[in-house]
């Protein structure tokens, strides 16, 4: 994906080497980076992941499973190396562990030492890892659900500046989950070229939107956090414009009232900084209204009219 970030962390998370792919499909495309893990540890991750996937998922990783011999040698993760110090200062004997993390008991000694691999840098590495995985799980309360649909959302979600959060993509399966978390409707969109296929999309806006985002977006990479700012900036706009609107509204009742009361529209020109022709007119358009009590408009405002509320509200 592009999103230089988002790619690192997985890489971190998955403890395998992030590289730049420098060839681009064309000129103006964005950098592509790329983190892969392979042998044993490639189906260790897909083993893990494989509840969690879609159907075509799901099918990908039996076959890739299937179609390689494995050897049996084993790396262990650094995550796992910092818990086998822990454990054999507690009192676990080599076998115990090899026996645990796949691997031979000679070379549990040899991690230990850091023969293999310096002990400094994997204790760095595994407080690093350690800090991620807490910064993910704080972001969506633990919730693995809430954690799969940040996945979702960071690479195949976009969030607008007017607070809509919209997902698509071809997986009817995968989309269906997404639809029912995100409490949107389902639907299906036609193929834009011969050889693609159907996708499937669901978007919600308004506060389901801003709420569902505001629940996942620790998860989320630095590019889909500048669009949660941009949204929140949109809404503060939005509310400015509102009280704007309110204290507008207050200012022409309050003039309203004290034409009605017997004020002068010269004075009352002079101290809201407009023309008396402007007071007339307020005074005439809020009439009614400010001889009403709040909440009574549409009855008071009839009776004042010597209509019924129908012809009134016209």
């Amino acid at each position: 994906m592009t999103d230089e970030d988002v790619v690192r962390r997985a890489a971190l998370l998955l403890e395998a080497g992030c590289q730049v792919v420098a060839n681009r499909p064309r000129p103006h495309y964005k950098t592509i980076y790329v983190t892969r893990v392979r042998g044993r540890r490639a189906v260790e991750v897909m083993e893990a992941l494989y509840p969690l996937m879609g159907a075509r998922r799901q099918r990908q990783i039996t076959a890739a499973i299937e179609a390689r011999s494995l050897m049996s040698y084993r790396v262990p993760y650094v995550t796992e190396i910092a818990t086998m110090i822990e454990l054999k200062a507690a009192g676990t004997s080599r076998q115990v562990l090899a026996a645990q993390y796949g691997v031979h008991p000679k070379s549990i000694d040899r991690l230990l030492r850091g023969s293999s691999r310096p002990l400094d840098g994997v204790l760095s590495k595994a407080a690093e890892i350690a800090a991620a995985e807490e910064l993910i799980a704080t972001a969506t309360g633990g919730d693995p659900g809430l954690a799969w649909l940040a996945g979702i959302i960071e690479g195949e979600g976009s969030i607008y500046p007017n607070g809509m959060l919209r997902v698509s993509m071809t997986d009817e399966d995968v989309m269906h989950r997404v639809a029912a978390m995100l409490g949107g409707n389902l639907r299906s969109r036609p193929p834009r070229r011969a050889k693609w296929s159907p996708s499937w999309e669901v978007a919600v806006a308004g506060r389901r939107g801003e709420q569902v985002v505001a629940q996942i977006q620790g998860a989320l990479g630095e590019r889909r956090l500048e669009q949660v700012e941009t949204m929140r900036a949109m809404r503060a706009a939005r509310n400015g414009h509102d009280v704007a609107a309110l204290a507008r509204r207050s200012r022409n009742l309050e003039i309203a009232r004290r034409l009605a009361g017997g004020e002068s529209g010269l004075v009352l020109a002079r101290e809201y900084n407009m023309t008396h022709q402007n007071v007339y007119s307020i005074g005439k358009k809020y009439r009614n209204t400010a001889a009403c009590p709040s909440g009574e408009e549409s009855a008071c405002k009839a009776d004042h009219a010597g209509s019924s509320p129908a012809a009134a509200s016209r």
